[in-house]
């Protein structure tokens, strides 16, 4: 009866919240349970006694673990004799001021700059009155002030040579002459000064001695592995990676990879795909994108990427670019596991940084939207900065120099330029900071000979595309560089929460400098940007404010992917003063766009920090000796244990609901073939079979039947272009790749308002699409092989938007060519029409470097008519067969340089695996 009047006491207790203020109604609900739980224990025979000692119990514990605490780090005999006042204090006021001033900034900049004033003046008055303002730092890490002062002539020394340095990058923008002389005259001023002993490099060396003096360079050591254990761990990221990515495997053969650029970014897919079977080898050319392009000799190509060629080979296309996302996905969770192991993190450090590369957002965030190339490269980053830990950790090793070259070569294969820089960076700070051995300014050498062999061998390998591309880099084009540096995000508001933030219906508001507006929506509606969750909250806070922590081992580590992170954030940001000053003054980062896909890089440097702190925490609280510290209770005792577990499970949650995130619906990247566009581009072959065919169409989202019915996409409204070469024939004004086509395809109101108003008329018998009749053709296109008489050739002038027709030709100026066979890299055509005057032989190919031609098999001239292909043929009634081929002499070169090198990788790792046994 007592049980039954409680809880019905507890029930009105309960409706009372509706009535009583939130506070109240809390409370009295919760003084009735408390009352309802003594009463329970009061009948089970718990007496006053026992509630007191158990309530006394978590807070001895407490005290106890905590004293431990202080004797693990041993701060009472750190703090003794240090003279607090009136240093901490000021120091610490200090602190508060600029934190201040940071946070007053959005408010109002110039009261922040007040503020900032005033610390820096207090500061300065602090210093010239020898108050210690270090003393915290100093009492926690040992520091000793700077035994030695520097001569001011050596500062002053240095410091001009700073200014010019400076000085020179500056000018080098607007005069490369002036700023190579400056760059000069401040080399020889340095090497005079070091020369003469002025001790002008006496201070970068004794900061750099100082820094690295608090960083060793030791590493935790690489335990030794079992493979039954590392095939666990190894397994454990591996079953996760198939389970997040399934969708992929399980989806409809005939459901494509496809959202928005998807389709046109993995079109080298399909050329593939087609060379091979059609052809046996890998075609040079790629005849379906605008008016052609280089199809090896392309930095969006990824055929020469195993990883991406070999599922579209094995299962086709379609499902072979599914596939390979799934592939990465693995590769990217082993790669951290692999990295992790270099770092020498025990098991749940390597694990977790697997599930963290797996899951992080910026890599399924992109791919889910589309941008493919964008989002596998990712796969790369734990392999190219583990193998490079392993070029330092293992000097008697070859293989880690091979990896890093491989790595960097895969990344480079992958089909995105983007996140090579800032790879190639990330390395080579790495390695800088360790060739700085034990934290003297002698140069580790080996570091550095192994790091140039390394650079070598990756030039060697990626030769048979970088070659050409760094020779003809010119021509790629219509890649605006990006304003500012770049879409601005406020920084603490917006960007640092997306790092522990899941959700992508967090609104995310950003300024966009080319189009000078303020937008606001979703971050998952431009997730290829900014979706870039890491890990949870709350287990950041757990591990981060956790008390235990020691810098220990590969401290240097840490500190250089703590300022990568900052850096990336930063850029990632855009509108900082420091990337608005880079992307003005270094031309070639310009191109470096879309600034929010460097919050991958940054996300990648977090997912490391996370790894490592979590690996240190286990370390400290399974392998210290809690008893020598002081906590003798068996509750005491408990608590490590306790911790570790819990640990474990909180570090599995965190994972999982990192790398469940593949499937929050953030996009829908698999889709089945667009039945419209399919039925009607089909049709179209079928009613022309065997002609060379292009159509007009307002995007390239639906870029897929174009490709299997072997029809040219006209238009693609990328920002990236491969330019032909200069004009040998017309003004270089004249531009005829960009003449409309025969064919149009209408999909919506204003593209079929567009294509009327260029003299396209409806096919009548050409499927339906929403009512209307999707093709269109205009009866004054140019035909794709046509003739020109030379002298007219030479008269065209320049046309409206340089939209061709046939009506821009002078009069009776072009007669069509019928007769053209495409065979692999070559093009077919035999002129069977009479010519009465010289004339020009142009194809609706793009005019680039590579092509050949002979006229009745006798070598010729190759000209650029407008931009396209063009060759002269001479006048008379007899046929001329014309055959133009592509083969590029500098992809053949590339070629060779790339298998001897893959050969002399491979005949030195069998060498030293050789010599390994024999010693």
């Amino acid at each position: 009866m007592r049980l039954i009047i409680l809880f019905a006491i507890a029930a009105l207790s309960a409706l009372a919240l509706f009535a009583l203020p939130q506070q109240a109604g809390t409370l009295l609900l919760l003084g009735w349970v408390g009352l309802a739980v003594g009463l329970a224990l009061r009948r089970a025979g718990v007496t006053r006694h026992d509630l007191l000692r158990a309530a006394l119990l978590p807070p001895l514990s407490l005290y106890q673990f905590v004293r431990a605490v202080l004797r693990f780090y041993d701060l009472p005999a750190r703090f003794s004799g240090v003279n607090w006042f009136p240093a901490l204090p000021l120091s610490l006021g200090l602190v508060a001021g600029a934190l201040l001033a940071w946070l007053l900034w959005a408010v109002s900049p110039p009261l922040s700059l007040i503020i900032l004033a005033l610390v820096g003046l207090v500061g300065f008055v602090a210093r010239r009155e020898q108050v210690d303002l270090l003393v915290l730092p100093r009492a926690l890490f040992s520091w000793k002030p700077a035994e030695e002062r520097r001569s001011p002539l050596a500062l002053l020394i240095l410091l001009g040579l700073l200014c010019g340095v400076l000085l020179a990058l500056l000018l080098w923008t607007v005069s490369p002459p002036l700023g190579l002389i400056i760059l000069v005259l401040v080399i020889g001023v340095g090497v005079i000064a070091g020369q003469l002993d002025l001790g002008v490099y006496k201070l970068p060396q004794h900061v750099a001695r100082r820094t690295l003096a608090r960083l060793p360079a030791d590493w935790p050591e690489i335990e030794t592995l079992a493979w039954p254990r590392a095939a666990i761990e190894i397994g454990v990221v591996v079953f996760t990676a198939l389970v997040v990515t399934r969708a992929y495997g399980n989806s409809e053969p005939y459901f494509k990879y496809s959202y928005l650029e998807a389709e046109w970014l993995t079109s080298s897919a399909y050329a593939l795909e087609y060379g091979i079977e059609q052809y046996g080898r890998i075609p040079l050319w790629q005849p379906l994108l605008e008016r052609g392009e280089p199809l090896v000799e392309n930095p969006f190509a990824f055929i020469f990427n195993p990883l991406s060629s070999v599922p579209v080979l094995l299962a086709g296309a379609i499902n072979g670019v599914k596939i390979s996302v799934i592939v990465y996905t693995v590769f990217a969770g082993v790669g951290g596991w692999f990295m992790g192991r270099m770092l020498g993190l025990g098991p749940l450090g390597r694990v977790l940084l697997g599930l963290l590369l797996i899951g992080k957002g910026n890599m399924h965030g992109m791919i889910q939207m589309g941008y493919y190339q964008l989002g596998v490269t990712q796969a790369y980053f734990p392999w190219a900065m583990g193998s490079v830990i392993a070029l330092i950790r293992l000097p008697r090793r070859a293989w880690p120099v091979v990896l890093t070259a491989l790595s960097m070569t895969l990344l480079y294969f992958a089909g995105n330029l983007w996140y090579i820089l800032p790879t190639i960076v990330g390395i080579g700070v790495i390695a800088g900071v360790y060739a700085l051995a034990n934290g003297r300014t002698r140069i580790d050498w080996q570091i550095v000979r192994r790091l140039a062999a390394a650079a070598l061998l990756t030039v060697g390998l990626c030769a048979v595309t970088l070659l050409p591309l760094v020779a003809h880099f010119h021509l790629i084009g219509n890649h605006p560089p990006e304003i500012g540096s770049g879409m601005e995000v406020p920084l603490r508001e917006m960007i640092l929460p997306l790092y522990f933030d899941p959700n992508p219906e967090r609104p995310l508001t950003y300024f966009d400098p080319f189009l000078n507006v303020i937008s606001v929506g979703p971050v998952g509606d431009i997730s290829h940007f900014y979706y870039a969750f890491t890990i949870p909250g709350w287990y950041a806070l757990l591990i981060f404010l956790v008390p235990l922590y020691r810098p220990g081992a590969a401290r240097r580590l840490w500190w250089v992917a703590l300022v990568f992170f900052v850096l990336a954030t930063i850029w990632g940001a855009g509108g900082s003063l420091l990337f608005e000053w880079l992307y003005a003054n270094v031309r070639l980062l310009a191109q470096w766009r879309y600034v929010g896909r460097a919050l991958a890089i940054s996300a990648f440097w977090l997912a490391v920090l996370v790894a490592m702190r979590a690996d240190s925490l286990w370390n400290h609280l399974v392998n210290t000796d809690w008893a020598a510290l002081g906590v003798t209770t068996r509750l005491g005792r408990l608590v490590p244990t306790a911790a570790a577990l819990g640990l474990s499970v909180a570090t599995a949650l965190a994972g999982w609901q990192v790398v469940s995130m593949w499937n929050a619906n953030i996009s829908s990247s698999i889709n089945p073939t667009s039945e419209d566009h399919n039925r009607c581009i089909t049709w179209l072959r079928r009613d022309q079979p065997g002609k060379p065919l292009s159509v007009w169409q307002g995007d390239y989202d639906y870029m897929l039947p174009f490709q299997l019915n072997r029809v040219r996409s006209w238009e693609i409204q990328a920002d990236f272009a491969m330019l032909p070469v200069p004009n040998t024939i017309a003004s270089a004004a004249v531009d005829l790749n960009q003449s409309l086509p025969e064919f149009g395809f209408a999909w919506t109101p204003s593209e079929r308002a567009y294509l009327n108003q260029h003299g396209y008329r409806p096919v009548a018998a050409s499927p339906r699409v929403g009512g209307f009749r999707c093709l269109h053709r205009k009866a004054d296109a140019l035909s794709y092989a046509y003739l020109t008489p030379l002298a007219l050739a030479h008269l065209l002038l320049p046309a409206e938007n340089n939209l061709y027709d046939r009506a821009d030709f002078p009069s009776a100026g072009l007669t069509d060519v019928e007769r053209v066979e495409h065979r692999d890299d070559a093009i077919a055509v035999w002129v069977k029409e009479p010519r009465l005057r010289r004339s020009i032989l142009t194809l609706q190919e793009r005019a680039y470097p590579g092509w050949t031609v002979t006229v009745n098999g006798q070598p010729a001239v190759l000209e650029s008519f407008g931009g396209q292909l063009a060759v002269e043929v001479p006048s008379g009634n007899e046929p001329v067969a014309v055959l133009f081929v592509y083969r590029p002499p500098l992809v053949l070169l590339g070629g060779i340089i790339t298998i001897l090198t893959a050969a002399a990788c491979s005949i030195w790792l069998l060498w030293r695996a050789r010599r390994e046994r024999a010693g």
